[in-house]
C-alpha cells in the first residue's frame, strides 16, 4: 500500500510542473496573469483536498474517564 501512495506522490511531482507550464502558456503574452492563474489553481486544489479530508475523516473518540497520567505520552 505504501508503494502506491509513494507512486501517487511522485506522479503529482511530475504532473504538477507540466500543468503549471500549460496554465502559464495559456495566458499568452501576459506571463504575470499565467502565474497568477497557476497560483489560484493550486490554492483551489488545496481547498478542495482539505474539504474532502474534513468530510471523510472522523476524529478519534477519547474516553473522558481516564486518569490524567494515562493521557500523557511516555517520552
Amino acid at each position: 500500500m505504501s508503494g502506491v501512495l509513494l507512486g501517487l506522490a511522485n506522479l503529482s511531482g511530475i504532473i504538477g510542473p507540466a500543468v503549471t507550464g500549460i496554465v502559464v502558456q495559456s495566458a499568452g503574452d501576459n506571463i504575470r496573469n499565467g502565474f497568477n492563474y497557476s497560483v489560484i489553481m493550486a490554492a483551489t486544489l488545496l481547498l478542495i483536498a482539505s474539504l474532502v479530508f474534513f468530510i471523510f475523516t472522523k476524529p478519534d473518540k477519547h474516553n473522558k474517564n481516564l486518569p490524567l497520567s494515562s493521557k500523557v505520552a511516555n517520552l
